[in-house]
């Protein structure tokens, strides 16, 4: 329970503020929705100021993790083209959203791709025909990276480049099948693809371009790279593992019999999410702590924005954390009306329900009202306070 009081002292204004114990935010998920239970939310980033989840064919948008809405990408062709979005990624001021389809009539199947400015407004585009689908996309050093399946199958992987989304340069071809690619801290990590892990090597750049082979130091595949607090933390099938340089491996957890599937940070935490609804946490790479997510979907990416983190996955999942920061009610300024009304200012985390109480002496409270937190800052009006004194008041957030 979390607690503000605010006291009223004829024309003088005194701020008190009382603060209790609230559950760990890491341990409050709460269902949002946006898509079907049919759908596999394969993606999630927070950039541009705003949250954005990509469906198979839509993409849902939210300013704050908890109110998401809707839109569709419509067609990517005339021809009747189907497909499925599994990456996104933001940069250069553009969404990007990949994956693969398949043409009416086609032996194969095409990379698909589409681009958008807003995160609502989408233009599809073909990718070129030597690729046959998207592994994942990801932002760094100025451009589009992305490990692409090659048309012809003895061709292997391509890994491409783009600065806008739409044109595509191939820029190295392994004849092995690449994984899930990550950038992390000026870096770009490609590891073996799945049913390639042991034994194997995974790809490393600084530009995108030129790529060095690295020894594998783990026998499961990469799902995820993320730098945080001075180290690089791999999320792996069944194990986490750290490095100073990106390059040296240590092993921090090995024991998991779930596989992972992504890790972010933010707000001073790290929080990976994997197969059966699995959520882990940990400040420092090292002492991991399971979470409970309240569902046993598959979780296949989580990211961190505006304090809070969102993860998605398959059954149209989307979860969000409680906030890690500025999770306090601040009450105030008061504002005597001229009819004798009183106007508190209310600033708070968005979604936030408090129930304000208000009292004469600090002792005995009396509910008020009921705020929900729907924009930042705004009022309520307390017409009881006519021809008082005195006026104390407190919110208190339950969960």
């Amino acid at each position: 329970m979390k607690q503000q009081v605010l006291k009223v002292l004829g024309v003088a204004l005194v701020m008190a503020q009382l603060v209790a114990g609230r559950a760990d935010p890491l341990d409050r998920w709460q269902q949002r929705n946006a898509f079907t239970v049919s759908s596999f939310v394969e993606s999630i980033i927070f950039a541009d100021g705003q949250f954005l989840a990509l469906g198979e064919r839509a993409v849902a948008t939210s300013p704050d993790g908890t109110n998401w809405t809707t839109y569709n990408c419509g067609p990517v062709d005339t021809a009747g083209t189907t497909y499925g979005l599994g990456s996104v990624a933001y940069g250069n001021g553009t969404f990007v959203a990949v994956g693969d389809g398949q043409t009416p009539g086609s032996d194969g199947s095409c990379g698909v791709v589409f681009t958008s400015t807003d995160g609502v407004n989408w233009a599809p585009h073909i990718a070129p025909l030597y690729l046959a689908g998207f592994n994942n996309v990801v932002f760094g050093n100025g451009m589009f990276v992305a490990p692409c399946l090659a048309s012809d199958p003895t061709a292997g992987t391509y890994i491409v480049t783009s600065s806008d989304g739409i044109q595509w340069t191939p820029v190295l071809n392994t004849t092995a099948e690449e994984g899930t690619l990550s950038y992390a801290n000026g870096r770009f990590f490609l590891p073996p693809g799945f049913g390639n892990w042991l034994g194997e090597k995974f790809l490393t750049s600084t530009d995108g371009i030129h790529w060095d082979t690295e020894k594998e130091d783990t026998e499961f595949g990469h799902s995820g790279v993320v730098y945080a607090n001075g180290t690089f933390v791999l999320v792996a099938d069944r194990e986490i593992l750290a490095s100073r340089d990106g390059l040296t491996w240590t092993n921090q957890l090995n024991d998991l019999n779930i596989s992972l599937d992504s890790v972010s940070y933010g707000g001073g935490m790290l929080v990976a999410v994997g197969d059966d609804g699995l959520i882990l946490s940990s400040p420092d790479g090292q002492k991991w702590t399971r979470r409970a997510s309240g569902t046993s979907e598959t979780l296949l990416q989580v990211t961190y924005g505006n304090g809070t983190f969102v993860t998605v996955g398959e059954g149209g999942t989307i979860l969000q954390s409680g906030q890690l920061a500025g999770t306090l009610l601040t009450l105030g300024p008061v504002t005597p009306l001229a009819n004798g009304t009183v106007a508190v200012t209310v600033n708070g985390v968005l979604g936030d329900t408090w129930q304000i109480q208000a009292s004469a002496n600090l002792v005995d409270w009396a509910p008020l009202t009921s705020v929900t937190i729907t924009n930042v800052p705004m009022q309520f009006l307390d017409q009881g306070a006519t021809n008082l004194n005195r006026r104390f008041y407190r919110g208190f957030n339950p969960d």
